[in-house]
């Protein structure tokens, strides 16, 4: 199959994700919403700022805006969903029919986007990944890396799998820590659990994911979210271990110690967060278990309180 993966919607993962496939060799064309981003990145192509004042990586990809793509033929065998959790419902609206022809992964922070990819486009092509790379974009094609990390595709139905491998290899073969599960569902909800104890901290107390791992004094929240998104987990049938989980928030906070979370970024930029799709499909998973979920309650309501009154802090 023709190695040509569409990466629709160019924040931070998506840019940094298509730089690295195409300097690995593989076509890319990034699909964007402005035509300012369009223009920027035919013209100078992504450029990818590395951790610790590294070469700078520049990768040159095609680019169209997502809404004229179906008009100017641009049509793939791959994509890659990379858009915020909140906006994957209207994208799936106007997708057009030769985008992703093969596989389209749903790559959000979340639980919602990946059931959503599965209702529009069945149980073969849907595809879902999560990702602990970090990344913050500095411009419309110029991307910082936060901190290295895996990232893991798998099917939502086992129809998907053959599709599951091969783009796990595509992304491996880029260079990327990636890998193939066997049923995404399971890490849909370990991606869930460490943002829902990492990312609301991150964005209340407004600081970058290496001071919360020093901010002891704030673990056992963490900690108490995390065993609340384990027992919530159980009701899609998905078995989580909470001492190991809390291993990989540690590990993940280390990682990615540069980074600021997207749901700090863009509480701070004003714009919607991720918060129902992480945090808030928890809660709504623990009511219908019948458990009360104090941690989370607790950090949704105080992302919610920052806001809605926009004040740093």
């Amino acid at each position: 199959m023709s190695e040509h993966v569409a990466i629709v919607g160019g924040g931070a993962i998506g840019l940094l994700v298509a730089a690295h496939l195409a300097s690995g060799g593989v076509r890319v064309t990034v699909l964007c919403r402005t035509e300012e981003q369009v223009q920027a990145i035919r013209t100078s192509g992504i450029v990818v700022e590395r951790l610790g004042n590294g070469r700078p990586l520049a990768a040159a990809v095609e680019a169209a805006s997502f809404n004229a793509c179906e008009r100017e033929g641009v049509r793939t065998p791959w994509a890659i969903l990379c858009v915020k959790a909140a906006d994957v419902a209207a994208i799936l609206q106007a997708w057009p029919p030769g985008l992703g022809s093969e596989a389209v992964v749903a790559l959000q922070n979340g639980l919602s986007a990946a059931r959503e990819l599965l209702q529009v486009l069945g149980p073969a092509r849907a595809l879902a990944g999560v990702t602990r790379l970090g990344a913050n974009r500095v411009g419309p094609a110029r991307v910082r890396e936060g901190g290295h990390g895996d990232t893991l595709i798998g099917p939502l139905d086992p129809q998907g799998t053959e599709r599951a491998v091969r783009m796990a290899e595509l992304l491996a073969a880029a260079g990327l820590e990636a890998r193939m599960l066997p049923d995404a569902r399971a890490a849909l909800w370990w991606k869930a659990a460490i943002n829902t104890a990492i990312n609301p901290l991150t964005a209340v107390l407004g600081i970058a994911n290496g001071e919360l791992l020093m901010r002891t004094e704030w673990h056992w929240l963490m900690r108490a979210a995390l065993v609340e998104a384990v027992d919530a987990a159980l009701v899609d049938g998905v078995t989580l271990e909470a001492a190991s989980l809390w291993n990989d928030v540690l590990d993940t906070l280390r990682r990615t110690g540069a980074n600021r979370s997207s749901m700090l970024v863009d509480v701070e930029a004003g714009r919607p967060t991720e918060l129902d799709a992480i945090t808030g499909e928890i809660l709504a998973a623990a009511d219908r278990r019948g458990l009360r979920a104090h941690a989370n309650h607790a950090l949704y309501h105080l992302v919610r309180a920052r806001t809605e009154t926009r004040d740093p802090r």
